[in-house]
């Protein structure tokens, strides 16, 4: 336990695989040090995905460039655009000179979602010791917006909002399919 810490929080569910649509039982275990005031404590299942990306990037040679440089030689890179029909805000544009290559992005698109959440223990009061709570979280039933093409990371997290003191919050994987 940390020692400027009033709340430590344990999460513990069954450690299986949970499907969409499924429903996870919650033990959270709350180790309190002293008398401790909870406004509220939340569980959210937390997606992260993360994909590869093509891009294009205009070249052209150290000759066309507008600085001068003993040291560089070979293609500068002008501009980097996602590839035409990936992404919205992708561009439709032309090299102004050089060549168009395309090469794979070193990094990947990234996005983090909030697809359920339960809020239980609304300003209970911990005496010192431990309190178990049994809370439920559903898993949606759609997949996440690009479950096609990303890798996909489940977090739960559970966060306490703690009056007179520092808020206090677990986290643990889950494996969804």
């Amino acid at each position: 336990m940390n020692p400027f810490r009033s709340l430590d929080i344990n999460v513990d569910f069954e450690d299986r695989v949970y499907g969409l649509g499924e429903e996870i039982e919650l033990r959270v275990t709350l180790a309190a040090k002293r008398r401790v005031h909870v406004r509220s404590i939340v569980a959210e299942l937390v997606c992260e995905e993360r994909w590869p990306h093509l891009a294009f990037v205009n070249e052209r040679p150290a000759s066309e460039r507008s600085t001068t440089s003993s040291e560089f030689i070979g293609y500068m890179v002008d501009r980097v655009t996602d590839v035409k029909g990936l992404y919205e805000d992708a561009k439709d544009s032309k090299p102004e000179h050089g060549r168009w290559a395309e090469v794979d992005s070193d990094d990947d698109r990234r996005q983090t979602y909030i697809l359920g959440t339960t809020h239980f223990g609304q300003d209970t009061v911990i005496e010192a010791g431990t309190t178990t709570l049994r809370p439920k979280i559903g898993i949606p039933t759609e997949p996440p917006p690009h479950a096609a093409k990303a890798r996909i990371q489940w977090t739960l997290r559970v966060s306490a909002d703690v009056a007179w003191g520092p808020d206090a919050q677990a986290d643990r994987a889950v494996r969804v399919v």
